[in-house]
């Protein structure tokens, strides 16, 4: 007995080979773009990542030096003005004249240029600040030197309310806006005094000046009025406001720090 076998084929294997055959490749091809463009943006996004962290550095790294500098360039006008406090040699230069007609009490200018001298001189600011009590007590022996060196010829009304604290702040910061005040100020006008009215309300300064301005102007660098500013924008920004009112017949200040 004789077995037969027939397979019958209902399409032919070799197409059907092909057609698999041409989708692997496809399919293989698809996955290479794709994984092409994934690897390309993930170079380029690696790239672009590593420009900005070093741009990042640099701007840092930028910031850093001008903050730097700006600190040093701070550093070197408060030693300045601790160094080469001019309004000693102003006061000294103004009694000299006067002594010239008249004989003063040497003795007790002698006094207050000490104590002036032993706040700002000899006592070592902590981080370039003194107490504020000391810049205060400055202040008043400031204007009764100014009142002696000009023969009690001055008008102008003061008021301090200050009282007692620790509270700190840079020194000659607001002995030197007094001082602009005496050298740029009129103040024998007695109809129109000038003016100092200083207070600290919940550890808020409060100074606001006003005065008479010379006709014969005295032209100033301006030095000592913008190494103030300086000093309050690095050291007080943001809890500080200056306002000046500059004009053709007076001028006028109003600060506020808070400390």
């Amino acid at each position: 007995m004789i077995l037969r076998a027939s397979i019958v084929f209902r399409q032919p294997w070799n197409d059907r080979f092909w057609e698999l055959a041409f989708s692997t490749e496809q399919l293989l091809y698809a996955f290479t773009q794709i994984f092409a463009v994934l690897g390309t943006s993930f170079f380029v996004g690696f790239f672009l990542l590593n420009q900005a962290n070093a741009m990042s550095r640099e701007l840092a790294l930028k910031q850093s030096i001008e903050s730097l500098s700006e600190k040093r360039r701070l550093e070197s006008i408060i030693h300045q003005m601790q160094l080469n406090p001019h309004l000693l040699f102003n006061i000294l230069n103004l009694i000299k004249i006067e002594s010239a007609s008249k004989l003063p009490d040497i003795s007790h200018v002698a006094a207050l240029l000490a104590e002036l001298q032993k706040i700002y001189l000899f006592n070592p600011a902590k981080e370039h600040k003194v107490v504020l009590m000391e810049e205060v007590k400055g202040i008043e022996i400031y204007v009764e030197l100014e009142r002696y060196a000009r023969n009690q010829n001055i008008h102008i009304d003061i008021r301090i309310v200050v009282p007692e604290n620790e509270l700190r702040i840079p020194h000659l910061l607001l002995l030197t806006l007094i001082e602009n005040l005496f050298k740029y100020g009129v103040l024998t006008e007695e109809k129109y005094p000038a003016q100092i009215d200083l207070q600290l309300v919940d550890n808020t300064i409060m100074l606001h000046t006003w005065n008479l301005k010379r006709t014969s102007v005295i032209k100033g660098n301006g030095l000592g009025q913008q190494n103030v500013i300086a000093i309050l924008n690095h050291q007080y920004a943001g809890k500080h406001s200056l306002i000046i009112s500059d004009t053709e017949y007076h001028y006028e200040l109003k600060l506020k720090i808070v400390l």
